[in-house]
């Protein structure tokens, strides 16, 4: 009995020493000195052009017929764009000071090819964090009643319809039609929900009749049409730049765009060397940004919250740097519509060679928190958290690698922690992947995949294999592994990881097509794949494990809190 009491005791004091021991290493892990040099030039940050331009839409003298100064401003941001526009013809950078107010405008920066290097830089910089906003709603008045208690009506001259779907997508995901428009409408600052029909109408929401050519709507409980500020979204598009090279967007927010399916309020084609730091892209009808065909990239501070579908996407991005990102609560309008895994994420990216990715947080996605899809390589995630999502944490498929996450927290999501289809060459290393709702972590699809690289056109033949686990921290009530590809097994390195089950005594799960599903505890694990031989579990469910936040609004940071609510 003494020397069983004993060895619970070393038991329990080798798994605290674990548990601590794998926080502090979180802190010891290093990037590759390679990574050092991703995203925008230095120089960007630094530059401050000759040319200033003023805009100051509140300015009692304020003209798209001045020339710019702080006594006689712009009105509009297209109008400074312009300006910006010749002096670039001439070689002169410019750099275009916004100040505070709502800019109701659709603002486009297209450049017929990129440039050389000395592409002269043109800044758009708002004045004051926050207090900057371009917005794709007008504000509407002369509400009428209706026969209907509490619903007013209002002409409607947009005969937007139903977008279309998607060609090669699966018919099974074309469910109902709410997930295809694109109206949107706001009631002091609060969005109203969309109904399809007439007798759908209750309090809270809004519905459009394109026969009728009438909008109808109903306010919340408490909100009275006479005097409440009514918004309605009516330009699809915000920003749009094409072939740009050297350029700031500074501390703007982007707001209310009634962007089509699978569009977005902002977007950046072709587009070297920028940096996007401290602007918001919330409340959308669909995408908050996106980036194509892009190089050089520095994204900072950014939030994208509460847009109807993906926060961010990006495909075939060369040098990519996402320092301290927010993408929160997006996919609003998927979910309705029965859209949450597929084309969607938080942040999803395709195409994505050489980037770092440090302090994402991504929070309560009505879809999964963050989607590495297809021909990504050289990649480093680190110190970023995924919590609270509908779906999946963190995604990996279909990539080639070498991709590295560390120092990360996975948990609470209420689907499973990682998903991991097709994808070679990734590590995890130092991180918490706990409390979710499926298994911790999830290896699917055995098929072979043929990727091809962006940018040398080759094909790249892949298979689950070559990932490495070590000083993982992985805790759960159900699966913490489930396997269903045996050369993720034969070619994994997994070691010195803390394991705890508090109800799974056989928590390790190994499925294929042609045989059962096998389930195995601890000890058979290790003997049978030899993985995890200076692992440590504890399945007591007595063990403390270090105590983590929720997912609630505290884990946002200042920079990000821009909800409406």
């Amino acid at each position: 009995m003494k020397a069983h009491f004993i060895d619970v005791k070393i038991r329990k004091i080798s798994l605290l020493i674990m548990a601590v021991w794998s926080l502090m290493f979180v802190d010891l892990i290093k990037p590759d000195l390679l990574f050092s040099q991703i995203g925008a030039p230095l120089s960007l940050e630094k530059s401050n052009p000759s040319e200033q331009l003023f805009v100051a839409q509140k300015h009692k003298f304020s003209s798209d017929s001045n020339p710019g100064t702080p006594d006689l401003p712009l009105k509009t941001i297209m109008g400074a764009i312009e300006i910006a526009k010749k002096n670039h013809r001439n070689g002169l950078g410019t750099k275009i000071r916004v100040s505070p107010g709502v800019y109701r405008e659709t603002i486009s920066l297209l450049v017929p090819e990129v440039e050389s290097d000395a592409d002269p830089v043109i800044i758009i910089e708002g004045t004051s964090w926050g207090k900057v906003k371009i917005s794709g709603s007008q504000i509407w008045g002369n509400w009428q009643k209706t026969n209907k208690s509490g619903v007013y009506v209002h002409a409607w001259p947009y005969k937007w319809g139903v977008s279309p779907f998607p060609g090669n997508w699966p018919s099974r995901l074309n469910r109902s039609p709410i997930l295809r428009r694109q109206e949107m409408v706001f009631v002091n600052k609060l969005p109203l929900m969309q109904v399809l029909t007439s007798t759908d109408l209750r309090k809270g929401t809004f519905y459009v009749s394109e026969v009728e050519g009438k909008i109808y709507v109903s306010p919340r409980i408490g909100q009275k049409i006479e005097t409440a500020t009514v918004e309605v979204s009516v330009l699809p598009k915000l920003l749009t730049v094409r072939g740009k090279k050297n350029l700031v967007i500074r501390n703007l927010f982007f707001e209310n765009a009634a962007s089509p399916f699978h569009g977005s309020a902002v977007s950046f084609f072709n587009v070297q060397n920028l940096l996007l730091e401290d602007n918001a892209f919330r409340w959308n009808n669909w995408a908050g940004y996106q980036l194509v065909q892009v190089k050089n990239v520095t994204s900072r501070r950014n939030a994208s919250n509460y847009n109807g579908g993906a926060g961010i996407q990006g495909s075939k991005i060369k040098s990519f740097l996402s320092e301290s990102e927010f993408t929160s609560y997006n996919n609003w309008r998927g979910s309705r519509g029965g859209l949450s895994f597929w084309a969607v994420a938080g942040a999803k990216y395709l195409h994505l060679h050489k980037a770092i990715f440090r302090r994402q947080l991504g929070l309560s996605n009505h879809t999964g928190g963050f989607w590495l899809d297809t021909d990504n390589e050289d990649i480093l995630i680190e110190n970023s958290r995924w919590c609270g999502n509908h779906e999946y944490g963190l995604f990996i498929e279909a990539s080639q690698g070498p991709i590295r996450v560390l120092n990360s927290k996975v948990y609470n999501n209420k689907w499973v922690g990682v998903r991991v289809m097709t994808s070679e060459n990734v590590t995890l290393e130092g991180n918490q992947i706990f409390q979710n709702l499926g298994a911790e972590i999830s290896v699917a699809d055995a098929l072979t995949r043929n990727v091809k690289n962006w940018e040398t056109g080759g094909n790249i033949f892949l298979k689950t294999g070559n990932w490495k686990m070590s000083h993982n921290i992985i805790s759960g009530k159900n699966l913490l592994l489930s396997i269903g590809v045996k050369n993720f097994i034969t070619t994994l390195s997994s070691n010195n990881n803390f394991w705890y089950s508090s109800s799974f005594k056989k928590p390790f799960m190994l499925e294929s097509n042609t045989s059962p599903r096998q389930f195995f505890d601890f000890n058979q694990w290790k003997a049978n794949f030899g993985h995890d031989v200076n692992s440590l579990i504890d399945q007591s469910g007595k063990a403390k494990v270090p105590a983590f936040p929720g997912c609630s609004h505290a884990l946002i940071p200042f920079w990000a809190n821009n909800t409406p609510f």
